[in-house]
């Protein structure tokens, strides 16, 4: 089943299927280590639900929820 990253529940781990947007939103995810076939996994969100923190690797990123929205992903976990 395909979800937005934006969707998912903190703990899961997912698979980017896709990177959407265009321009420098787009470069600035793929610069970041989210592209096609990457395993991450959602350490939390804020008490607010924006922004969220991911893990790629060993690596922690904190993603708005808009920018999260453009990662379509399926969970493995």
């Amino acid at each position: 089943m395909s979800m937005q990253l934006s969707q998912c529940s903190q703990g899961q781990t997912v698979r980017v299927e896709r990177v959407g947007g265009h321009g420098a939103i787009k470069m600035r995810l793929v610069e970041m280590g989210i592209t096609r076939g990457t395993t991450v996994r959602i350490v939390k969100y804020a008490p607010l639900m924006d922004p969220l923190e991911i893990e790629i690797g060993s690596t922690h990123i904190s993603l708005r929820v808009q920018e999260a929205q453009l990662v379509e992903t399926t969970v493995i976990a």
